[in-house]
């Protein structure tokens, strides 16, 4: 048995053919691609990965890994072939999953919502009190009018309006905890750049949209919501932790 630089292996005496698998594998991300693209059947595969990494439908380690596994399918489909069929060039195990998992990250795609859970998020109105943004104390306070989204308040934005209202003199500053939070809206502002996507968006349309600036600024979350409007009811707001988060699940 030997390794070429490749990644194959010469073996005649297996009975498990890693090629068949492999080429199996390859073929299904080779006819997605052309699907997805609606490219030509005369499109090369390494046009297609490439069009597709610029479309971001694979990510750039999954379009170079595929570039390498191009190389490797052309030496297995135009190499040598024992009795009964055999190949007598094999990817080696570690190949082979590395295709079979590219294949399953396609054709089964895991959402961004699926990789951070779906967790409970409380909406406030305009009348909700500042009192109740501390005693929830989590950080993140979407806020709706009549089923739409106004804005997404954050401990900073509580934090801002209370310095802008200490006093000059070094006098005790109280806060009246009834306060609605339209006032805190209209005096301190609150971030209204968010993105919204439907719950079935992939990982890297969130993290895009995270990294993408709207208006000049970059925006403060994504909220994800049913089919990714804004007068739906948020499944998730992604913020910077969780943005951290689903890069690190995603890799």
């Amino acid at each position: 048995m030997q390794k070429n630089m490749l990644g194959w292996v010469i073996d005649s005496r297996t009975h498990q053919h890693r090629a068949f698998p492999f080429l199996a594998a390859f073929n299904e991300i080779e006819e997605y691609l052309r699907r997805a693209l609606d490219a030509h059947h005369h499109t090369s595969f390494s046009t297609m990965v490439r069009q597709a990494e610029r479309d971001e439908i694979i990510t750039a380690d999954q379009a170079d890994d595929l570039l390498e596994l191009a190389d490797l399918r052309n030496a297995i489909s135009h190499g040598r072939y024992g009795r009964q069929n055999q190949p007598i060039a094999e990817p080696n195990p570690d190949t082979v999953r590395t295709i079979t998992k590219i294949r399953d990250e396609l054709l089964q795609p895991v959402s961004a919502l699926q990789l951070v859970r779906a967790g409970r998020v409380t909406i406030y109105r305009p009348n909700a009190t500042i009192g109740e943004l501390v005693a929830a104390s989590h950080g993140k306070y979407p806020v709706y009018s009549e089923g739409k989204f106004v804005a997404l308040l954050t401990n900073g934005d509580i934090v801002a309006w209370l310095a802008a209202r200490r006093p000059q003199n070094g006098r005790q500053m109280t806060i009246d905890l009834r306060t609605p939070i339209s006032r805190l809206l209209s005096e301190v502002g609150a971030a209204t750049q968010c993105v919204f996507v439907a719950k079935t968006a992939a990982p890297q349309v969130v993290i895009r949209a995270m990294t993408t600036p709207v208006g000049g600024h970059l925006p403060r979350a994504v909220i994800i919501t049913e089919s990714g409007r804004p007068h739906q009811k948020p499944l998730r707001i992604i913020t910077g932790t969780e943005l951290a988060l689903l890069i690190e699940k995603r890799s």
